[in-house]
């Protein structure tokens, strides 16, 4: 019968030990499950297929072993499980696929148990990453795991690729629009008095600044004035006119 063998003389059948089948009656001997499938119980007639997330290597398995965490089988008997691809990971054995690396993670190499996040400074924007891309100059990223880089708040920048935070402006410098690589300096005639400012004020009449990057605006000197906002100079009191005391807008006449 099906699933046994005899030797010549033989005074019965013999059960198909585990791993071997036999298909036809009166079988001689039984031959042996090939790799990738297997027989569970005595007297098989045939070799059922590994499942998938599932594997045999040698011929004559009695059971098919669970493919490891981080590798995969995708399709009934299989004789061994291959490694998930970068940018993919299995975290538990058997599994007949691999999960794509969420946004925000990645995996640099093959056969990934799980997914790293992405450091602070970095992202990854689509899922299935095997790297994360630093943020551009002007953006930054402050916490691991970002799909995304922000751009840097007017009155801030960060002027090299991977900032995890932006830098404010220096006093006597600005950024007016977010996402600046740079600080650019106040005007002349203009200052900026503390750090972090998203625009430069004008110096009030009978003050001066008289160089860009000014931090504070000079008072006109006893003798001089300013008449209007924004002056990079001040200008001398004509003959038959003068200013008492720094700081005047307008002079005196005699």
């Amino acid at each position: 019968m099906r699933g046994t063998w005899s030797k010549s003389t033989a005074s019965a059948c013999t059960n198909c030990e585990l791993g071997s089948f036999s298909r036809v009656p009166g079988a001689s001997a039984c031959g042996a499950c090939a790799a990738g499938s297997y027989s569970g119980v005595p007297g098989a007639s045939a070799c059922g297929a590994c499942a998938a997330g599932s594997y045999s290597r040698e011929p004559g398995a009695s059971a098919c072993g669970a493919c490891a965490a981080g590798s995969y089988s995708r399709e009934p008997g299989a004789s061994a499980c291959g490694a998930c691809a970068a940018g993919s990971y299995s975290g538990v054995p058997g599994a007949s696929a691999c999960g794509a690396c969420a946004a925000g993670s990645y995996s640099g190499e093959p056969g990934a148990l799980a997914c790293g996040a992405c450091a602070a400074g970095s992202y990854s924007r689509e899922p299935g990453a095997s790297a994360c891309g630093a943020c551009a100059a002007g953006s930054y990223s402050r916490v691991p795991g970002a799909s995304a880089c922000g751009a840097c708040a007017a009155g801030s920048y960060s002027g090299v690729p991977g900032a995890s935070a932006c830098g404010a402006c220096a006093a006597g410098s600005y950024s007016r629009e977010p996402g600046a690589s740079a600080c650019g300096a106040c005007a002349a005639g203009s200052y900026s008095g503390e750090p972090g400012a998203s625009a430069c004020g004008a110096c009030a009449a009978g003050s001066y600044s008289g160089v860009p990057g000014a931090s504070a605006c000079g008072a006109c000197a006893a003798g001089s004035y300013s008449r209007e906002p924004g002056a990079s100079a001040c200008g001398a009191c004509a003959a038959g006119s003068y200013s008492r005391e720094p700081g005047a807008s307008a002079c005196a006449v005699c």
